[in-house]
């Protein structure tokens, strides 16, 4: 049998008389861990030199106005123009091409055209109006007019018999069909004026196949008598 060195054969035998650590065959003190993972850190940047400045953020889209700015800058604007009033005779030719062809329609018309875009009959009178004549007055009515303005130099009637008065005020106005015929129809307005109640009486025949007014009548409420304007133009066309 073969003899080890001393060293050699104490060695052996703690090989073979040890305690087994695990499939290793060493003890744990021998065995390395996993190298812990350490972040990498930028190589630092000399003293002397600046840092890079940072990239800007791209700008974001303006969000669009709130309705509250919107109104607001659409105030700030100048105002557009207003158009001007129409004239007494446009205004009620727009009206009668709307279909104001019945007669209670067509005395409506009459009133809204005096009585103007403020409502208080500040206006020119509709009945002076040789359009508003033109549409809905009768022929014999017109050629009557125009004798007695012919005659007198002017309007030939001292007061304006839409509204009963010399002056313009009209309230509570209330137009109705009075009476109805086949050919004959009467429609009455009736309003106050100050202290006054007036009713106007309007004569329409059949003429070209429409509704004309041949005659306005007029009267005070509770006072006698009524005037008639065919019988004004009649009177006042007589030989002197």
């Amino acid at each position: 049998m073969r003899h080890l060195p001393p060293i050699l054969a104490l060695g052996a035998a703690v090989l073979l008389t040890g305690p087994v650590f695990g499939q290793t065959g060493l003890p744990p003190s021998l065995i390395q861990s996993p190298p812990m993972a350490f972040p990498e850190s930028s190589p630092a940047q000399p003293s002397d030199q600046a840092p890079a400045p940072a990239s800007p953020a791209p700008a974001s889209p303006a969000p669009p106005p709130a309705p509250a700015q919107a109104a607001q800058a659409a105030k700030a604007k100048p105002p557009a123009k207003t158009a001007a009033r129409k004239p007494a005779a446009k205004h009620i030719a727009s009206s009668k091409a709307k279909g104001a062809h019945a007669p209670r329609d067509v005395v409506r018309e009459i009133y809204k055209v005096a009585a103007g875009s403020d409502g208080d009959y500040s206006g020119p009178s509709a009945f002076l109006d040789e359009h508003v004549r033109h549409l809905y007055f009768s022929k014999e009515l017109i050629a009557g007019l125009a004798a007695l303005s012919k005659k007198s130099g002017g309007a030939g009637i001292n007061f304006d018999p839409i509204t009963n008065s010399a002056g313009s005020d009209v309230e509570d106005l209330d137009i109705a069909v009075e009476s109805q015929t086949p050919d004959h129809v009467i429609v009455a307005a009736k309003f106050s004026s100050g202290r006054d109640s007036s009713i106007v009486h309007y004569d329409f025949v059949k003429e070209a196949g429409g509704w004309k007014i041949d005659d306005i009548r007029g009267e005070i409420v509770g006072q006698n008598g009524q005037w008639s304007l065919r019988e004004i133009i009649k009177d006042n066309l007589q030989p002197s």
